[in-house]
């Protein structure tokens, strides 16, 4: 465990966001703080069709992962060179940031394939069916950071 920390902990996000999904409320729940970044986005493009709002949050997301990473990696290298390691409470506290990102992230993908951004006031109960895959990349963040971790251990060594 030591040795995939990273990917364990993200391991045990994912089955805990996958078995969120049937509390009925933090699927929606998650997607609260995108609605902020949605109304801004609106600022900036037209609504008509909505996708191109849609598109511009996608952008802001996914720079928010990129910068977010950014970060992490920094923080990676502060800590080791402190000779120190990220604790659990790391890796959660930057697992807890992507909940609120991933989670939109592929609503708007699920909600893009399926619909086609097409929208009616019950489209956010289509949180139900992308939460579930949605979660399955906490994993996969949890391996990133464990690379990354790798990386920087064993390029000091050099």
């Amino acid at each position: 465990m030591k040795k995939f920390s990273g990917t364990f902990i993200g391991l045990i996000i994912s089955i805990i966001s996958f078995c969120l999904t049937f509390t009925i409320i933090i699927p929606v729940f998650s997607l609260f703080p995108v609605a902020f970044i949605e109304s801004f986005s609106s600022l900036f493009v037209s609504n008509n069709p909505y996708s191109k709002v849609v598109y511009l949050t996608l952008a802001f997301l996914i720079t928010a992962i990129l910068l977010s990473y950014i970060f992490l990696y920094l923080f990676i290298k502060k800590k080791h060179k402190q000779n120190s390691k990220l604790t659990v409470k790391n890796y959660v506290f930057f697992m807890l940031i992507l909940f609120f990102i991933i989670h939109p992230i592929g609503f708007y993908i699920y909600w893009g394939i399926k619909y086609d951004f097409k929208s009616d006031g019950q489209m956010i109960f289509e949180v139900y069916y992308s939460f579930p895959y949605s979660s399955i990349f906490f994993a996969f963040f949890g391996l990133i950071i464990d690379i990354m971790s790798f990386q920087i251990k064993n390029y000091h060594k050099i």
